[in-house]
């Protein structure tokens, strides 16, 4: 999340329980290639800036995806934790006020901008198509989040000019890839956990701070991404 955008902190209880507490509801498809390394879709591709999360997902390694995916997009969601405790946006600031209405009472929250969609907005969207006769068509999807905090508006502590802010601040971000449109509204595919951390004195001295992958291919999306997901939805009326 680019501020503006911004991630969490993710909660223990959701994604190493997701796979099996939330199935799709079908098998899994026998792999077609058994040298293919399925179940491996996402990787972390090259940075930009130290504070910075850049993702790929290769459909044709994804052990949940056997149906044409016209379109292949993130969703992520994010929890913030200041000084030790869960904020919602619109108190970690005042441009994130919005958000709070489709805040889950545990201060997980989708991130989105002022939107008509529940994607996550920076994203190139990937597909996967089958032909007879010939290979799929397989495009990669692709996101990209670079955390960091603005200056036009007070948020971290300073001793003179902001005495109430934050010292510390960990968003937690929960990215998954799914497919969207036919034959299906959405499917939840593999994706990733992930942190950003800053310190008031790393704001000060003009650092990003730091990017932290808790764990890449997760096999499915965690309890707490679907609970925002469907609560933003319930929200603002959307559709997938």
């Amino acid at each position: 999340m680019q501020f503006g955008r911004i991630p969490g902190t993710w909660s223990v209880v959701s994604f190493a329980s997701a796979a099996a507490a939330l199935p799709l509801g079908t098998a899994t498809a026998p792999d077609e290639d058994p040298d293919l390394p399925l179940g491996q879709p996402l990787s972390r591709t090259a940075l930009h800036r130290s504070a910075q999360m850049n993702l790929q997902f290769d459909p044709a390694r994804s052990h949940q995806l056997w149906t044409d995916a016209p379109r292949i997009w993130f969703a992520q969601c994010c929890r913030i934790v200041a000084d030790g405790r869960v904020v919602k946006p619109g108190r970690f600031s005042r441009q994130w006020a919005y958000r709070d209405a489709f805040t889950l009472d545990n201060g997980m929250f989708l991130d989105v901008e002022v939107q008509d969609h529940p994607y996550y907005p920076f994203t190139n969207p990937g597909r996967w198509e089958r032909r007879v006769d010939a290979p799929p068509i397989s495009e990669v999807a692709v996101m990209s989040d670079a955390p960091q905090i603005g200056s036009t508006e007070p948020i971290m502590f300073h001793p003179q000019r902001h005495p109430q802010g934050f010292k510390t601040v960990t968003f937690t971000l929960h990215t998954f890839a799914l497919s969207r449109g036919a034959p299906e509204e959405h499917r939840w595919l593999e994706g990733a956990v992930w942190e950003w951390k800053t310190t008031a004195a790393e704001f000060d001295s003009g650092q990003p701070g730091q990017v932290r992958l808790v764990v890449l291919n997760v096999p499915t999306a965690t309890l707490d991404l679907r609970a925002a997901f469907a609560r933003y939805l319930a929200v603002t009326g959307q559709r997938p």
